[in-house]
C-alpha cells in the first residue's frame, strides 16, 4: 500500500512526463486548495515547455491564493500572454 498522501501524490504528478497529466495535477491541486504546492506550481508557471501547463499552473495558484506567488502573477499582467 502506498503511503503517500494525496496531496503528495498531486504534487509529484507535476513532474509528469505528460503535459496534460501535468495540467489536471494543477487543476486538482486548485481545486482542493492544496498549498503546499505554491513552490512546485511557480516553477511550472515559469518554466514549463508546454503553454498549457503553464496556464493551468497560474490559474492554480490564483485558485489556492499563494500569496507566494503574488510577485510571479504580478509580472504576468499586461504581457500578450494574459491568461
Amino acid at each position: 500500500m502506498n503511503q503517500h498522501s494525496y496531496e503528495e501524490k498531486l504534487i509529484s504528478a507535476l513532474g509528469h512526463p505528460l503535459p496534460a497529466a501535468r495540467v489536471r495535477a494543477c487543476w486538482l491541486i486548485g481545486l482542493n486548495n492544496i498549498q503546499s504546492a505554491a513552490r512546485k506550481l511557480i516553477s511550472l508557471a515559469e518554466e514549463d515547455d508546454d503553454l498549457f501547463v503553464r496556464r493551468a499552473a497560474v490559474q492554480a495558484l490564483g485558485k489556492i491564493h499563494a500569496e507566494s506567488a503574488v510577485p510571479l502573477l504580478k509580472s504576468l499582467v499586461g504581457q500578450e500572454d494574459h491568461w
